[in-house]
């Protein structure tokens, strides 16, 4: 398992992968958290091991799809579709999270 260096500590990628996916669930309430999370996954994915790496660019593709999603639903919100949308965005992100999470904390790959 390779590990990195963050503020002075190593810490292994799987352990990165895991808190990415908490920071990207509390990004669902609060857009700060999900932007950190996502310099994160950018910053590691190249430096990680096929496990990690595919963690981490599958919590970007999860980020940038409700990102989508999320606009697409503010779009229409005016109409009663809008609000579907949002819902349904929300619902991906938080199912692919909580799959994500348990395959990150079980040290198996995400595979496509």
């Amino acid at each position: 398992m390779e590990t990195s260096k963050i503020l002075g500590f190593n810490v292994s990628n799987n352990t990165l992968a895991c808190v990415n996916y908490v920071l990207l669930f509390f990004g669902l309430f609060s857009f700060f958290p999900a932007v950190i999370a996502i310099i994160l996954a950018y910053a590691y994915k190249n430096n990680s091991d096929y496990l990690n790496k595919s963690h981490f660019e599958f919590q970007i593709e999860t980020f940038w799809s409700f990102i989508l999603l999320f606009i697409v639903g503010s779009l229409f919100v005016f109409m009663w579709i809008g609000w579907i949308v949002i819902w349904f965005a929300y619902l991906f992100a938080f199912l692919r999270l909580c799959s994500g999470f348990r395959k990150a904390f079980n040290e198996t790959p995400i595979v496509w």
